[in-house]
């Protein structure tokens, strides 16, 4: 099975989200966060599109940039996607076998 990169991921999951009737104001949000995050990755030392280098410890990271730049708790809480976004992205990548499973963060 081919490795997916993570722009194809995102790519993926976004024609997942609309073909589950997802608003399109819910797929635009998720997607822009999920960009967010892999721009904030791509700055620094880990392959933004390699979900293969991607760790727990990144996440947490980009949770404390998002806290840097005054981000509050609750818009923390919601970009990193503990209301679904990443988690989804990465269940759906697990399933396509293209991340290590040890990294779902659920």
């Amino acid at each position: 099975m081919k490795t997916i990169t993570t722009t194809e991921g995102i790519e993926l999951f976004k024609t997942a989200l609309v073909g589950n009737n997802y608003s399109p104001k819910t797929v635009r949000a998720y997607i822009d966060d999920l960009r967010q995050f892999t721009g904030w990755l791509a700055t620094g030392s880990v392959s933004a599109d390699d979900p293969k280098t991607i760790s727990k410890l990144d996440i947490n990271k980009f949770l404390g940039h998002l806290a840097s730049n005054k981000a509050t708790g609750k818009t923390r809480y919601r970009k990193i996607g503990f209301d679904h976004r990443v988690g989804h992205l990465w269940r759906f990548s697990i399933m396509l076998q293209s991340v290590h499973a040890s990294f779902c963060p659920y």
